[in-house]
């Protein structure tokens, strides 16, 4: 079981997990700017500027930055100051209680994400990462509306989040700071592409497999999956399974046997069983 919450984990839900490590970095990189730009003091930048230590300040700025997102009280940092309002956001708060506000919701979205599913997964009755329940669980994942309803909150999150940032942008240009529009671009877009990126990915439709997984007979198989797959997701898998099948019915074995050795544990499906299995007739084309 450790094993196959750790391959759920790991590998079909890195998705989700990369969407918060891509949300926390932009809201460091925001804290960042807006530390830079818009919030550090003279009484803080004057002693450097003097002392000619600027890396050391800049560095500085970027570790209160980080602190500053996990940070719902009063601050002022030794290197930044008293932190500004978030009012270019629209928002009556401290810009730490802002991005801390939008961090804990991020965070919360993940772990919520993670524990529905671990349990659903849970439910299913799958035992190891080699079982065809579980293989067919993770194939069928983004049908149940536990997921739908989570990667569409999540979606609408990130919306939120870049029509906000839009939002703080028109604000910077009607303050006459039109310079620093494309400066904030060039410095946060890349960040930002990759946190719609990794939300368009957890709401877009997998190409699931070819081979009929949605049976009774292909629950019931197993395949030869070890700790060195953890990292290794079912729709990879999948395709390697597909294209074992297809050899196979060309008179090649050799790669569907590498799938099924022999004095596996637990024991694997013999190939004829998974040929019957992956090649029930349904609606799906028949793999001959």
């Amino acid at each position: 079981m450790v094993q196959l919450l750790s391959h759920f984990i790991a590998a079909q839900l890195l998705g989700i997990i990369m969407f918060y490590v891509g949300l926390r970095s932009y809201l460091a990189l925001t804290a960042n700017w807006m530390s830079t730009h818009l919030f550090v003091v003279d009484s803080v930048v004057t002693p450097v500027t003097d002392s000619g230590s600027l890396g050391e300040l800049l560095d500085c700025i970027l570790s209160d930055a980080y602190t500053m997102i996990s940070n719902l009280g009063d601050m002022q940092p030794e290197c930044i100051g008293p932190i500004g309002p978030a009012s270019t956001y629209g928002v009556p708060l401290a810009f730490n209680k802002l991005a801390s506000i939008v961090n804990f919701v991020g965070a919360f979205l993940v772990l919520l994400f993670i524990t529905v599913l671990v349990a659903e997964l849970i439910s299913s009755g799958a035992q190891n990462i080699g079982q065809g329940k579980y293989l067919a669980f993770t194939y069928k994942v983004q049908e149940r509306k536990a997921f739908k309803i989570l990667s569409w909150t999540i979606v609408v999150f990130v919306l939120v989040i870049i029509c906000d940032t839009i939002k703080f942008l028109c604000v910077l240009y009607f303050m006459g700071k039109a310079g620093y529009i494309t400066n904030f671009g060039e410095f946060l877009l890349p960040t930002l592409l990759t946190l719609c990126y990794s939300a368009y990915t957890l709401g877009s439709q997998k190409v699931p497999p070819f081979f009929t997984y949605d049976s009774d007979e292909f629950r019931e198989l197993q395949f030869k999956r070890g700790w060195s797959d953890i990292m290794t997701d079912n729709n990879a898998f999948g395709q390697n399974l597909g294209i074992a099948l297809l050899k196979k019915n060309r008179g090649s074995s050799k790669e569907l046997d590498m799938l099924l050795p022999r004095g596996c544990e637990p024991p694997c499906s013999t190939p004829e069983a998974v040929l019957a299995a992956c090649d029930k007739p349904t609606e799906k084309d028949s793999l001959v």
